[in-house]
């Protein structure tokens, strides 16, 4: 994905971010937009640091979009 796609969701403001910490370290994060008028959210990117995959952070970022009301 462009940079320049990636700033343009970022900014958009009909899309969300949300950030993981682990301690004072940014573990991933997701970019999303609502449409709660349709039931949906769609999904714009998550990311989660090589380190840390398969240790569930994908997971439990998913599971906070998603029973969020934005």
């Amino acid at each position: 994905m462009e940079k320049s796609h990636i700033i343009r969701l970022l900014f958009d403001p009909r899309h969300f971010s949300l950030i993981m910490f682990k301690g004072n370290q940014i573990v991933g994060g997701t970019c999303f937009a609502c449409f709660s008028d349709l039931g949906f959210v769609e999904l714009a990117f998550l990311a989660v640091k090589a380190d840390k995959r398969i240790q569930g952070y994908g997971k439990k970022i998913m599971n906070k979009t998603k029973c969020n009301n934005y």
